[in-house]
């Protein structure tokens, strides 16, 4: 009968000492868990903002890029466009070039991860209208330049039934493209317009 006490009490100590030790170890197991992913949900955290502060970063470049695009497309023709009534051609030579959106294009990447969509389809819009806006100032100044010497022809030739056919359809084609001209422009603006209000709206 002692003998049977003396193994329980030897049994009873010894599992009494091994779930101790499971359950320290347990403890210390989940301690170390919850600091890991705590530490992991922090750096998560941490790099969501990084990344928000970035795509932030970008909006702002990218705007400063578009009100600069704009104001120079006002000064340099927009502004002869708007007055235009489309009756007769735009007769304006316009510069253009090829590198215009240049950190819009840079930064597509990110533009692609704005969370708000209709910021972002506006900011898609926008630089979309405004390249085909591109266009067809290019195609206006094609259009003034054909008239430019179909007139210089017409001029050292005035007698010239084909220099007068060539200045009249010149002109022809200048004057019906005026109205494409300006829904372009027209388009542009309002989209640039549209993504100015989405912006200040959102605080950016």
């Amino acid at each position: 009968m002692e003998l049977n006490n003396w193994f329980f009490t030897v049994a009873a100590s010894l599992l009494s000492g091994v779930v101790g030790a499971a359950l320290g170890a347990l403890a210390s197991w989940f301690g170390a868990f919850q600091s890991t992913s705590r530490s992991i949900r922090e750096q998560r955290e941490r790099d969501q903002r990084l990344d928000n502060d970035a795509v932030v970063a970008t909006i702002q470049a990218v705007m400063d890029e578009m009100r600069a695009i704009v104001q120079v497309h006002q000064q340099s023709g927009g502004s002869e466009i708007e007055a235009s009534d489309g009756a007769t051609g735009i007769a304006m030579y316009y510069p253009i070039s090829d590198h215009y959106f240049t950190v819009f294009n840079a930064n597509a990447g990110a533009i692609g991860r704005i969370r708000n969509p209709q910021l972002r389809v506006r900011l898609v819009v926008t630089n979309v209208y405004f390249k085909a806006l591109i266009d067809t100032i290019r195609l206006n100044n094609h259009f003034g330049e054909r008239v430019e010497s179909a007139d210089r022809a017409h001029r050292h030739n005035p007698d010239s039934e084909e220099c007068q056919r060539d200045l009249a359809l010149a002109c022809d084609q200048h004057a019906s493209y005026a109205p494409s001209l300006i829904l372009s422009h027209r388009r542009a603006m309002t989209a640039f317009g549209e993504l100015d209000a989405v912006v200040r709206a959102i605080g950016i």
